[in-house]
């Protein structure tokens, strides 16, 4: 949320919602809002925009340190938002910029850890040395599950308020 009151500003509240889903519930309504208000202002600019994005997988997910890393370029470029003097077209374009690469974050570095919910865990094998040979278990690669998205609407707001 963002409030202002003066003459000549700009206002503007930006929400990034990541929502990772286990499963399929039966219960479900995220809600992420932005909110910017400009009251008792002369010539002002207001936007709030909210982007959410649903990952749903069959198991429990994390998030890879290289997408943690990405998503804190992401915070810090929209930081870097406040004090820019850009005008609100051009910080629409780097919010929607923004948005995007989380979006991406989020469909390509949320990897599952776990077995699928209601599977049990590979059974662990031991090998007996023979006399004179010793045999190790064959390694074993796992894919990862699929992820499945749910779409969701972003609606940017932009208000400009005349004298």
């Amino acid at each position: 949320m963002a409030v202002a009151s003066c003459d000549d500003c700009q206002t503007v509240a930006i929400a990034l919602e990541g929502v990772l889903v286990i499963g399929e519930p039966e219960n479900f309504s995220p809600t992420n809002i932005a909110l910017a208000i400009n009251t008792g202002c002369t010539n002002c600019e207001t936007l709030a925009a909210a982007y959410q994005k649903v990952v749903q997988n069959d198991t429990r997910v994390r998030i890879t340190g290289s997408g943690r890393r990405q998503i804190a370029g992401i915070r810090t470029d929209l930081l870097a938002l406040r004090r820019s003097d850009l005008d609100m077209e051009t910080i629409i374009q780097r919010v929607d910029d923004a948005a995007a690469r989380f979006t991406a974050v989020l469909e390509t570095e949320v990897v599952p850890i776990g077995p699928a919910r209601g599977e049990q865990p590979a059974p662990s094998t031991t090998v007996a040395p023979a006399s004179t040979t010793t045999t190790a278990p064959e390694p074993t690669t796992l894919a990862p599950e699929p992820t499945t998205t749910v779409p969701t609407t972003t609606v940017p707001t932009t208000t400009t308020a005349a004298p």
